[in-house]
């Protein structure tokens, strides 16, 4: 099994940061508060982990990205999860939402 790509140290990423970059494997987002919209959108990932300091992810931060098979929120306190943030990841089947969600857009 592949090494997760680590984001430690970094607590934003911006708007489209790795879209479509071919960024694959897993991602481990210890210290990330906010996901930008299209972030890591069309790119191949099969897992993500956040920490607990997860607060926001941007609208399609995450669409396209079919291999995508797992999400943990790592105990997050996140709040708003943006539109279509999940669209097209056919091989996502489960997301268990944490109780702290209160806006979640359309298309999810």
């Amino acid at each position: 099994m592949a090494t997760p790509f680590n984001f430690t140290g970094i607590t934003q990423l911006k708007d489209e940061a790795f879209d479509n970059t071919g960024l694959n494997g897993g991602l481990v987002l210890n210290d990330v508060t906010f996901v930008g919209s299209y972030t890591f959108a069309g790119c191949p990932l099969t897992s993500v982990t956040f920490g607990g300091l997860l607060t926001e992810i941007g609208s399609f931060a995450f669409s396209d990205c079919t291999s995508l098979t797992s999400i943990d929120w790592g105990g997050s306190q996140i709040t708003s999860i943006g539109s279509a943030c999940f669209k097209n990841c056919t091989s996502l089947t489960t997301i268990n939402l944490p109780d702290s969600i209160s806006d979640i857009g359309s298309n999810n």
